[in-house]
Order: C-alpha cells, then sequence, then structure tokens
C-alpha cells in the first residue's frame, strides 16, 4: 500500500492517518483465529483490566503467534510506517486491547496520555520516533468507546505528566489535566472510528485516551509499533520483563507479501 504525498502531508501535520478497510473481511478472520491462543488467561503476557477482571491486553503475540507476526510484518503495515519515519524500521512493540462490550462490570477506560511518555520513562526511547499503528478487529463507532485523540498535539514532543503509577506499576502517563483541556479546545478532539479492517498510522507523540465500553458491541483493536533503527531505547524493560514489553532485537526487518495473512486460511 502506497501513501500519497498528501497523506504523508496529513499525517505530519495531524499526527495521525485513517485508512478506512485497508484489510479485508477474510484477513480480519484470519486475525480473529488468533484471539484464542493470545488471549489465554494463563499466559504471562496476558493483561487484565483492573475493574472487570477481563482480559483486557496481550502482549507480544507476535513473538510467538505466526498469524500476527505476519501482521506485524504486513506491507500495507510496514512500507507507510517507513515511508512516514524515512528510515529502517524494527517492531517495538505489538499488543492486542480488548474492550469486550456490556458485561456485569465494565472495563476501564485509558486515560489522556502519550504513548511516547511510557516509553522514553520506562525504556529510554530517546526521541518520539515511532509510528503506532491500530488495525481495527471490529466496526469501530462512537458508540463502542473508540480512541479519542488531540489533532495536531504531538508537535510538542513530551507533554507534563502527573506523577505516581498507573494500573501497570510504571510511571503514570496521564497528561496534566490543563493541558489536555487547552490543547483540546484549541485543536479539537476526534474519536477514531472506521469499518472493520481499518487501519490507524499515529505519531507516538499524539495526546489520546479512551472511555470506558458500556456498549453491547466488542470493541478490539491490533496494535504494532514500529520504532526507528536509530531510536534504540537506552534501558528498555525487556531486560528484567521479558521482550514481550518491548523488542530485545533492534535490526531492521522486512515486509512480507501482501497475501502473507490469507495464505495462512489457505
Amino acid at each position: 500500500m502506497d501513501l500519497s504525498q498528501a497523506q504523508v502531508d496529513a499525517f505530519q501535520r495531524d499526527g495521525f492517518l485513517v485508512v478506512e478497510r485497508a484489510f479485508s473481511r477474510p484477513e480480519v478472520a484470519v486475525l480473529e483465529a488468533a484471539l484464542p491462543e493470545i488471549t489465554d488467561p494463563s499466559r504471562a503476557r496476558v493483561g487484565f483490566d483492573p475493574v472487570s477482571g477481563m482480559v483486557r491486553l496481550s502482549h507480544g503475540a507476535h513473538l510467538y503467534n505466526d498469524t500476527i507476526r505476519r501482521l506485524a510484518l504486513h506491507p500495507r503495515l510496514f512500507l507507510p510506517a517507513r515511508r512516514l519515519l524515512g528510515t529502517e524500521l524494527y517492531i517495538y512493540q505489538s499488543r492486542l486491547t480488548i474492550k469486550p462490550g456490556m458485561s456485569d462490570v465494565a472495563a476501564s477506560g485509558w486515560v489522556w496520555h502519550q504513548d511516547f511518555s511510557t516509553w522514553h520513562r520506562g525504556d529510554g526511547m530517546p526521541e518520539p520516533r515511532a509510528v503506532v499503528t491500530f488495525t481495527f478487529l471490529d466496526d469501530v463507532t462512537a458508540a463502542n468507546a473508540p480512541v479519542l485523540l488531540i489533532p495536531r498535539s504531538h508537535d510538542r514532543g513530551m507533554r507534563d505528566t502527573v506523577p505516581g503509577e498507573d494500573k501497570h506499576g510504571y510511571d503514570n502517563v496521564a497528561i496534566v489535566p490543563e493541558i489536555v483541556r487547552d490543547i483540546g479546545q484549541r485543536n479539537g478532539v476526534i474519536a477514531l472510528t472506521g469499518p472493520v479492517g481499518t487501519l490507524v498510522f499515529m505519531s507516538c507523540a499524539v495526546v489520546h485516551a479512551s472511555g470506558e465500553n458500556i456498549s453491547p458491541l466488542r470493541r478490539a483493536l491490533f496494535t504494532v509499533v514500529f520504532n526507528s533503527v536509530d531510536n534504540r531505547p537506552r534501558h528498555p524493560r525487556s531486560r528484567d520483563h521479558g521482550d514481550h514489553w518491548v523488542a530485545a532485537e533492534s535490526g531492521p526487518v522486512h515486509p512480507l507479501a501482501d497475501d502473507c495473512l490469507l495464505a495462512v486460511a489457505s
């Protein structure tokens, strides 16, 4: 998938780019078939929502699941990310985020934050030169707790954050509320919505959040993060917590064929 210059310019200006229906329903079905393995509660890499107790996250599935490895190296993710960053890339992180929808206790949301704040403090990522990609496994609408973001909020690097620890035990990544109000009122807030198979590219410095999913509709996203090979973290958490948090290998990777997901089904 080639990006137009207009798309590249929009990403650089706004900090994100949405490509609807980048993946077909048969390709999404292949991804869906990988969920039982990568959401197995017995896996150490699976995280639980602190409010509902349900499986909420699955980290590093590209390291052991062939389908997710193929997604992480898919040219529709990789080639645009490489063009947007302008350097050779490696896979910094992958994760599945699930908001199951209506249940006895709604899964909690995510506070306003930048991914770069976490990676800079937790891993020593020098600069916000990573691209975050979201692949929609569901139709994402205003109803099922989409990611909210503030356009053009990536233009000043790392924002001030509230001190403390977040739900996972590392530095709190919440942006100071006054900053969120200021840039939100100036730039507006948008919801990342789109049909199943939609692909989003987002700067790791964009300020974003999401709320509880109180609808009966699931919202599941696969996230693959690409980092520049010359932006390696100084003290990656993989040394202490395993490479499912942050890649232990940071050499350049290369894309697979465009039909790599459909090849799994065949």
